[in-house]
């Protein structure tokens, strides 16, 4: 099966998945530094970037236990110095990553991480017997899951007033066979065209 994200240019309830907007992690949980954020390539602690329903992903093995949970998905960049979104394109190989992935249930709270303020929403389309579509080299990864895919050229059709770029490219979203809830459990790779 083939998922893919898509945006749509209105804005979201909390329940719903979304592009931007704050996180609603529970406050107990603090992001891990990212391999980039270790190295000291960045200054500031990843931002997110999409959040999901966790039973929205169909790829995604989860018993009933987490229905009412979602997978976030964070970034190692700011609004002002993001030209190193792009690396993660084969640097999973060496699990160089500069994304996190959250599994977690939300929480109406205050949180300072959002990438893009406003959130809006992301449709999420199946198609039976279609493969992902790779833009360079299938991405086989051991310990790790394929979920979806997001076209990130849809982001520049909202025309936000943000220095945020994905230099043409598609995002695939992995999850690790043994995930682990409020852990990092994934990452989020780009390839550019």
């Amino acid at each position: 099966m083939k998922t893919e994200l898509f945006i749509e240019n209105r804005k979201v309830s909390l329940l719903e998945a979304r592009l931007g907007g704050k996180s609603q992690l529970p406050k107990e949980i603090i992001l891990p530094k990212t391999t980039l954020e270790k190295e000291g390539v960045v200054d500031k602690r990843p931002s997110l970037l999409f959040s999901i329903p966790i039973h929205m992903l169909k790829n995604l093995d989860y018993s009933s236990k987490y229905k009412d949970y979602y997978c976030s998905v964070f970034f190692d960049c700011t609004l002002e110095n993001h030209e190193y979104i792009s690396m993660m394109q084969d640097f999973y190989k060496e699990e160089y990553l500069a994304s996190i992935v959250i599994i977690h249930k939300i929480e109406n709270n205050d949180r300072d991480d959002a990438c893009i303020a406003d959130p809006y929403r992301l449709n999420i389309l199946d198609t039976n017997n279609e493969e992902p579509e790779w833009l360079q080299d299938e991405i086989k990864w051991d310990g790790y899951k394929y979920i979806c895919e997001f076209d990130t050229l849809e982001i520049d059709k909202l025309k936000l007033d943000i220095n945020l770029t994905f230099d043409s490219a598609i995002g695939y979203l992995f999850i690790k066979d043994d995930w682990v809830e409020n852990q990092n459990c994934g990452a989020f790779l780009l390839q550019n065209s």
